[in-house]
């Protein structure tokens, strides 16, 4: 009792006093379990504290919120060491930038010396000319529709969505987090109950659970690489075969000859960083395991692609290659649905963006009314402002 009272007040005092002592960590969504793990560090009271990739999964008010901790923390003459890939949190916090490459030192000074374009410069190692890659969307999208949704919905959180997707064409999802985003990836692959109509390639698909999914070429990047993507105590090699072991297998024997040429294939075409495939995941970057989990989905040649916001907590440099690779999976005829935190990657990445709202579509952008500005608005605008958006 007096252990769930302390819990209690320390969550209160930090104002999150809506997380229940007694829920089980694993019930929790990404963004509470990163609350309650700052707040468990808070209440020690250190000298020195360390936050890596703090915000990853964290909600924009709870961003503010951890900022406001962070600057009263170093009020008191605390020191704190953040550690972010969002080079615009870098900047609005930090006094002093080091930026490390391969475990070495490769710049450091004042914030006001460090411009971004000069960190993004030391973080790869070389100039970068362009985040976002160019392509040419009328020479990219098909007229073939892989994927149609008629009033689809996931009760009781979604309902009602109507969404086309096209060969070769990059929808993206938008809109504040927690409207259903997340049920509308989870039911189309799935892995939650669904209603209404769903057809890919041509075919009427019914999946009650993530196998039928696969089999009716749907494959799903989640949210949470580390609890729900990978195996981090397994091999890479393990990690890549443990979705492809039909491809890999007969008699229900594996190949060691396929495996290895599967595993090798991958690994060249991602250009995953590691020592030898038997390496294990978990020692890896978090760019390394994205990449270890996408090669993995993308052996499966599926023909619709769900990446639910799939760039989160990897490095500037990674998230170009995946920007490439989204284009590149295009091209081949690929249709991809694409959700991110980030209205910047939705505005540059997709040809469409719907904002979603209680679960339901409320606004669709396109062409000239595709902005960064206009999906933030239609996410904050509910109806009658995202319909003027759209």
């Amino acid at each position: 009792r007096p252990l769930r009272s302390a819990a209690s007040q320390a969550l209160a005092q930090y104002g999150f006093s809506g997380i229940r002592p007694g829920t089980v960590v694993s019930q929790l969504r990404l963004a509470e379990r990163q609350i309650l793990e700052i707040v468990k560090v808070l209440i020690r009271d250190p000298h020195v504290l360390i936050l890596d990739e703090p915000t990853s999964a964290l909600l924009p008010e709870q961003v503010h919120w951890l900022f406001a901790t962070v600057r009263e923390f170093a009020a008191k003459g605390r020191i704190v060491i953040f550690i972010s890939h969002r080079l615009a949190e870098i900047e609005a916090l930090c006094d002093r930038v080091t930026v490390l490459r391969n475990g070495k030192d490769v710049g450091h000074g004042p914030m006001a010396e460090m411009p971004e374009d000069k960190l993004v410069e030391l973080m790869l190692g070389r100039k970068i000319e362009r985040v976002f890659p160019q392509s040419d969307r009328a020479s990219r999208v098909r007229d073939e529709i892989v994927c149609k949704l008629e009033d689809f919905g996931s009760p009781p959180r979604l309902h009602d969505i109507n969404l086309e997707i096209k060969r070769g064409q990059i929808v993206g999802v938008g809109g504040l987090a927690g409207q259903g985003q997340g049920d509308l990836f989870l039911a189309m692959f799935g892995a939650r109950r669904s209603n209404g109509r769903a057809v890919v390639s041509g075919r009427q698909v019914h999946s009650r659970s993530p196998s039928q999914a696969l089999a009716s070429g749907i494959a799903l990047v989640p949210e949470d690489r580390a609890s729900e993507g990978l195996c981090l105590a397994l091999s890479v090699r393990d990690n890549v075969s443990l979705g492809n072991l039909g491809r890999i297998s007969s008699a229900s024997l594996i190949s060691a000859r396929r495996e290895r040429q599967l595993v090798r294939a991958s690994i060249k075409s991602l250009q995953i960083t590691l020592r030898h495939p038997w390496q294990e995941v978990n020692s890896l970057s978090g760019g390394n395991q994205q990449k270890v989990l996408l090669a993995r989905v993308l052996a499966r040649d599926p023909d619709l692609l769900l990446m639910y916001d799939a760039t989160r907590g990897v490095d500037v440099g990674t998230k170009t290659e995946l920007y490439q690779l989204m284009h590149e999976q295009c091209a081949r005829g690929v249709g991809i649905l694409f959700y991110s935190t980030d209205a910047a990657e939705l505005a540059n990445m997709a040809d469409e963006v719907v904002v979603l709202h209680d679960g339901t579509i409320r606004a669709r952008l396109s062409g000239a009314d595709l902005s960064e500005e206009r999906i933030i608005a239609a996410a904050v605008g509910g109806g009658s402002r995202a319909e003027e958006v759209a």
